[in-house]
């Protein structure tokens, strides 16, 4: 190739050893002057199209790097490496394997460093370095120009998450879900990465997540819809736990020791009065029906109404003869309580016709003026009460018969209160049936039937544990019991007992006011005598107290709520308590694992503590609703995340929240008077699936005239027939507190206000999107709180756990029943 070129005039001396060289037009453009080119494949040594990285550096100089000579001046520098030897040499040099030496740390915050600048440089272009070329051009430009893209490279790893050197990273061993998510990690960080842990997760994925908020009675031919137990909890280990968890009962004198250490007195109807609900003032009066001709109906106390009754007497559909009624197809009952319905549950383990619902009210008549409770100097909620008398009353229902509509409430029987049984311990302030599967005894030949253990929380402060039977005839009269003595009882010294949770046949747990956990054996106090040995409870002292097996503190305030992850989990506990936290906890360890870090995980901080927290078995998911009224799902193996599911427009109250062991969907009853329905599978299992929520009822409550008050009359006017409720005109103003008047008379009692319950609502989609439709209670981004009327709001919510006689098509499992603060009871069987 011929150096003499048109057009090159400024160029001096090109040396090419390479027949393949050729010279390109544009670099003349830049005043490049002089350019020296090797013969690669003469020199031996192939150029690395990589961007090179710095290699580590060793020295034995232990000043090397202070800077002790920083005030020194420049002629104490070492003069630099001169910068003309071969650059194939050099280049051979710094790509050869550095030699270990004694002391060599590999970090890992290197390797990551490496990592990241390795994938920093893809995609960036690359650089020409020095020592590759002899370019004249602009020193300061190009130093600048190295310092900012050092900068962009630390700022990029920083990104990144790759911490600087000296700064400590604290990771939790998994990815950010949020960013690093899709199904098959979905299902490994949900349910487990063995085939057992995930194969229960994908049966009930398959059969209920085309369902969008209610269950359904019939099976489809792929399999979908109906009920089923959890398929994690197998047929193997139910008749495991009906046989051996039950042996301290049936074999080892369990019920013996219930039979003589639980004193009962039976009662007639007219001493038991004491203990019910008055019935004097206490009729409840409601409009129900369709949307704009409501029907006006009044239930006393204990009375039932079918709610068919509603519906009835409408205009007739085109074709049908005028002799046929007109149905809503409405399955269930309205009953009158009478009293606020403080708690609720559907006893187990029933199969048969006849099924149970155990309930407690809170009647606040019988207690004094709520002032009086701060004239007090101890706190209520730490203090136990003083004896009072308190009921659990015990309704039975009847399921269809085959013939009929399989599964549904048998109408044609009303509601009948089987059973009331009597304490003089205080409120009733929970109580929980054990869910544990029993044995299958045949008691054709007996009067009474077996309802199982019931373990209560009493306004002393106690828990005790009951064992229930009760008349088996539909037609006998109600059975009125008076325990006076339970076989078990306890309370923790100093403080008193706040919730319970049953962990197993034999074993129960409790939350204490002062933070602590207790775990009573049944087994092991009833039959162990005061000497230590085997006695019959008749030997133990009336008044002995159970002694817990573990007592440990689990939070340090106030214990607001407990639930075991039973049954697929039974050795999991879920705990709230006023702190703001919900807590996992692992009982395995025992006392000395509970309060360590291995054992116990703690969720977000809420602002406003959870009061419920419930175990969802179907999607391995704790439920619990935060203050912006949203339902949200903490998956057991991630529990430091939550996945947002559905929002309702008020807040849901203690025990108003249910989950089903026989199907996944939720019912949530909310301040504002809704009941809703929801599947929480649709958005465990699809991050980005589309929630549906159907609002089973709404019940409104108006107060009514408000009577005599200091002379002065309110008047209101009530229309039954129009579609609102009654609207009450403004109460008069009260007493100036600073008016002295000795003993003034006791106000009229207000008379009771006007119900309304308004049904068919659509299905609802849900979006969970703040920033398009704001939160529910938020206007024009402002957020405001609404105050609802006590009466209004729906206090227990609860499924039927049971799932009834399949093999005769009676499936129980979508009987639901709401309660509202009033005492009116709504069951309905809620299943398509």
């Amino acid at each position: 190739m011929s150096p003499e070129t048109p057009g090159a005039s400024n160029v001096g001396a090109i040396s090419a050893t390479s027949p393949t060289c050729t010279l390109i037009g544009p670099l003349f453009r830049y005043g490049i002057t002089s350019i020296e080119v090797h013969d690669m494949e003469s020199s031996g040594v192939r150029k690395s199209g990589r961007k090179r990285q710095p290699n580590k550096k060793y020295t034995t100089d232990a000043f090397e790097g202070l800077d002790l000579l920083q005030d020194e001046g420049p002629e104490d520098e070492l003069p630099s490496d001169v910068d003309n030897e071969d650059k194939d040499a050099e280049f051979e040099l710094e790509n050869a394997p550095t030699p270990l030496l004694e002391g060599d740390d590999f970090s890992l915050d290197e390797g990551l460093a490496g990592e990241a600048s390795e994938d920093d440089a893809e995609g960036d272009e690359v650089e020409q370095d020095d020592s590759e070329s002899n370019v004249d051009s602009d020193t300061g430009s190009q130093a600048s120009a190295a310092a900012r893209r050092k900068a962009s490279k630390a700022a990029n790893r920083t990104a990144k998450g790759v911490a600087p050197a000296g700064d400590q990273t604290n990771v939790r061993g998994i990815l950010d879900l949020k960013n690093h998510m899709n199904r098959r990690r979905r299902v490994l960080y949900t349910f487990g990465p063995a085939t057992e842990d995930s194969k229960p997760g994908v049966q009930a994925r398959d059969k209920w997540i085309e369902e969008p908020s209610l269950p359904s009675h019939n099976v489809d031919e792929r399999g979908v819809g109906g009920f089923a137990r959890s398929f994690a909890h197998t047929e193997k280990m139910r008749k495991r736990e009906a046989t051996e968890g039950w042996m301290w009962y049936y074999e080892h004198g369990g019920r013996e020791a219930f039979l003589q250490g639980q004193r009962t007195v039976e009662m007639a109807e007219e001493q038991a009065s004491a203990y019910m609900p008055r019935r004097e003032q206490n009729s409840r009066s409601f409009l129900m029906g369709p949307h704009k001709s409501p029907k006006l109906f009044e239930l006393d106390v204990g009375q039932s109404l079918e709610l068919d009754d509603a519906w009835t007497g409408l205009d007739q559909p085109s074709g049908e003869p005028p002799d046929v009624p007109c149905k809503s197809r409405r399955n269930g009952f309205m009953l009158n309580i009478g009293a606020n319905v403080h708690c609720m549950d559907w006893v187990p383990n029933r199969n048969g016709s006849p099924q149970y619902l155990a309930l407690s009210v809170l009647d606040l008549s019988r207690h004094d003026d709520d002032e009086r409770l701060f004239e007090s100097s101890e706190a209520p909620a730490y203090t136990p009460q003083n004896p009072s008398p308190a009921s659990i009353q015990i309704w039975m229902f009847h399921a269809t018969p085959a013939s009929g509509r399989q599964g549904t409430i048998d109408t044609s029987r009303s509601p009948k209160l089987q059973l009331v049984i009597c304490t003089d311990w205080g409120d009733v302030k929970q109580f929980k049936c054990c869910p544990m599967p029993t044995r299958e005894v045949d008691d054709s030949e007996n009067a009474s039937v077996h309802l199982g253990l019931l373990a209560g929380l009493w306004g002393d402060g106690a828990v005790r544990v009951l064992d229930i039977h009760c008349d088996k005839s539909p037609i006998a009269p109600t059975q009125y019991l008076h325990v006076t003595t339970a076989a078990f009882a306890s309370i923790p010294p100093d403080t008193i007992c706040t919730c319970l949770t049953w962990l197993s046949t034999m074993d129960i747990a409790a939350g204490c006011a002062n933070g602590c956990l207790a775990i009573w054996s049944l087994s092991s106090h009833l039959s162990q005598s005061p000497t230590g040995t085997s006695a019959p409870a008749s030997a133990r002292k009336p008044n002995d107290i159970a002694l817990p097996w573990l007592y440990t503190p689990l939070s340090n305030t106030y214990m607001l709520t407990l639930t075991s992850c039973y049954p697929s989990r039974p050795y999991l506990l879920l705990s709230a308590s006023m702190s703001g936290h919900l807590c996992l906890t692992d009982l395995r360890s025992g006392a000395a694992g509970i309060t360590s870090n291995t054992s116990t995980i703690l969720s977000s901080r809420a602002r406003i503590s959870h009061t419920l927290v419930v175990w969802h078995d179907s999607s391995q998911c704790a439920l619990s609703v935060d203050e912006n009224f949203t339902l949200r799902a903490y998956p057991v193996r991630r529990f430091f995340a939550n996945i947002a599911l559905a929002r309702f427009g008020a807040g849901v109250v203690e025990r108003a929240l249910a989950v089903s062991l026989v199907h996944p969907f939720v019912l949530a009853g909310t301040a504002g008077g809704e009941v809703a329905a929801t599947n929480p599978l649709r958005r465990v299992w699809a991050g980005k699936g589309t929630m549906w929520v159907q609002t089973w009822f709404r019940h409104e409550w108006r107060r009514g005239p408000a009577g005599k008050m200091d002379g002065a009359r309110v008047a209101a006017t009530v229309n039954p027939t129009s579609i609102d409720a009654p609207t009450a005109t403004t109460s008069p103003p009260l007493q100036s507190s600073q008016q002295s008047v000795p003993d003034p008379p006791p106000p009229t009692q207000p008379q009771p206000g006007l119900s309304r319950l308004t049904e068919s609502f659509k299905l609802a989609r849900q979006t969970l999107d703040s920033t398009r439709r704001g939160l529910p209670n938020s206007h024009a981004g402002v957020l405001y709180s609404t105050l609802y009327e006590e009466a209004t709001g729906i206090s227990c919510v609860v499924w039927n756990p049971n799932l009834g006689d399949l093999s005769h098509g009676m499936g129980v499992g979508g009987w639901a029943a709401a309660a509202m603060a009033r005492g009116l009871v709504r069951v309905e069987d809620v299943a398509g």
